[in-house]
């Protein structure tokens, strides 16, 4: 990748964000401070009331800060917000049922924490921003679905699970999600403050910070495990936020000096700075406890620059397909009876892999892979060139594809693969949205344009006059190795040769290729351009 933001990352990196991201891409969304100010209106607290109840919150904070191990008076204004909302119903100066809508009234009759159901509420009362520059940077943010690893998301919206990941990963919201075994730790979004969808998981007040702090060594763990795998995108936070802080203090404080060393370099923090079209880079350090942690900091309002360079990391398979992969393997090996029904190929799509009957995973040499299966395709160019030159194909056509499709650091750009070959051979809803193809066909176009104006077709046919397959292969035999294929390819170019008569020809001089000595990246070549034609021709039908 042509990158210089994560060019010391040897992977996709997880991906830890906050309330800054749903600020910026959401109409309607509020911090913390914003969203407890619109619940006390709600609840028709007046401003003086709410900054009484908030210098409040700040004196009970200071007061208890080191027995409660909290960074901010915040979960002390939601207890204290949520106790004058208990007492309003108690005095009857609210009637819940009046007060409430008649979905959140569903929700307090089923007993759920009543300033819970309000924030829920808030926090999901959305639209999507519709200004050029926003639904830019969104639609370059769902092209990283498919790259990133998982999130870790303070968040209780559903914005990122919904808009931007768009039910690909799974969601893991309350801590007792943290025992599923159906967790692969790929191709999640953990919220460790909870969610929307679940009010009563969401961390707000004193209690649930005291609650949380009880149960989170397994969030903890699971998070440790995240950044150990892989580098870290910290977005949508300030860098005084005490959530982010306490994360990174507590890796800080359990990596010996040589080790955080080496995983500060794999730390990136992005800072929202009005206006600022470049990637203002700057350290950070900070420490709290013992060790010091000095990472990258990345002040910008060009994010759409940090979505293109995250989308240009394509790892060999998406997250969410690897994750499947994983659940696999784990019923494989713990099963007593394993199914051998059947295997998956690495390269299929994630739309094709649930409709394959008796999966398993199959590791082991390629070529006795070969001997099990016929349908894993060697996707060697010059390996396809030989099976349809010489009729012998051994391998599904639809498995070609798909591997062609998916495999995309197989082949260079450059590289001339008779894929139009087998593209005829499958139903077009296999590839017609393909991205990779259609860049993968325009290249080609200017590949085959300029060969045809090269030198090496310049009086390739020495002014014979050719008009059949035998009048061809008979000028071939005069030619030098070097000439013979590009021959073919210009009669077939230049509408002399139909593509089955070029293919007749390339097929007899293949065959006699030990006694003409042909070039054997010309015949390559000429055999992509022979299916490119043929194919086009059945695009334009």
């Amino acid at each position: 990748m042509d990158s210089t933001l994560f060019s010391e990352f040897n992977r996709p990196p997880a991906l830890i964000i906050g309330s800054g991201i749903s600020l910026r891409y959401l109409e309607g969304s509020k911090d913390w401070v914003g969203l407890l100010k619109a619940l006390a209106t709600r609840m028709g607290m007046s401003n003086g009331d709410f900054l009484a109840y908030e210098s409040g919150a700040k004196l009970e904070f200071n007061k208890n800060k080191i027995s409660d191990g909290l960074t901010t008076h915040l979960p002390y204004l939601c207890y204290d917000l949520e106790k004058y909302l208990i007492d309003s119903f108690k005095n009857k100066t609210l009637n819940a049922s009046e007060f409430f809508t008649e979905e959140e009234y569903k929700q307090y009759e089923e007993g759920m924490d009543s300033l819970k159901i309000l924030a829920a509420s808030e926090v999901q009362n959305y639209k999507l921003r519709t200004d050029d520059k926003c639904l830019g940077e969104i639609e370059l943010f769902r092209k990283i679905a498919n790259v990133i690893p998982c999130v870790i998301t303070t968040n209780y919206d559903d914005f990122l699970e919904k808009e931007i990941f768009q039910g690909k990963f799974a969601v893991y919201s309350d801590v007792s999600d943290y025992y599923d075994p159906e967790s692969q730790g790929i191709g999640e979004i953990y919220k460790i403050h909870g969610t929307a969808n679940n009010p009563n998981s969401m961390i707000l007040n004193v209690e649930d910070y005291k609650s949380f702090e009880k149960k989170s060594a397994i969030v903890s763990a699971n998070i440790m495990s995240v950044l150990c795998d892989y580098p870290v995108l910290i977005m949508g936070y300030s860098l005084e936020d005490p959530d982010i802080r306490a994360i990174l203090n507590d890796i800080a404080s359990a990596l010996s000096p040589n080790k955080l060393a080496k995983f500060e370099s794999r730390i990136i923090f992005v800072s929202y700075k009005p206006g600022e079209n470049d990637l203002m880079i700057k350290p950070y350090s900070f420490g709290e406890h013992g060790n010091r942690l000095t990472i990258r900091s990345i002040e910008t309002d060009n994010f759409e620059s940090i979505f293109k360079e995250l989308s240009c990391m394509e790892p060999s398979t998406s997250p969410s397909m690897i994750r499947k992969f994983r659940k696999l393997v784990k019923k494989i090996v713990i099963s007593t009876e394993p199914d051998d029904s059947g295997y998956i190929l690495l390269g299929m799509n994630d739309s094709t892999f649930n409709s394959v009957e008796g999966k398993v995973i199959a590791i082991t040499d390629q070529n006795y892979m070969r001997m099990l299966l016929k349908n894993i395709p060697n996707m060697k160019g010059e390996d396809l060139v030989n099976y349809i030159l010489t009729d012998t194909s051994e391998y599904n056509p639809d498995a070609i594809v798909n591997h062609f499709l998916n495999a995309r650091n197989v082949y260079r750009k450059d590289q001339y693969v008779p894929i139009y070959h087998y593209l005829l051979q499958v139903d077009k809803s296999i590839y017609i949205d393909s991205e990779f193809l259609k860049k993968y066909t325009e290249i080609k176009k200017d590949q085959f344009d300029r060969k045809i104006t090269s030198s090496a077709c310049q009086n390739i046919l020495g002014g014979k006059s050719i008009r059949t397959a035998e009048d061809l292969k008979k000028h071939i035999e005069t030619l030098p190795n070097y000439k013979r294929a590009i021959a073919i390819f210009y009669c077939t170019y230049k509408g002399i040769l139909s593509p089955d008569e070029a293919t007749e020809v390339l097929k007899w001089t293949y065959v006699n290729r030990d006694r003409l000595k042909i070039v054997e990246s010309d015949v390559n070549l000429t055999l992509t351009y022979i299916g490119f034609v043929k194919w086009s021709e059945k695009q334009e039908q």
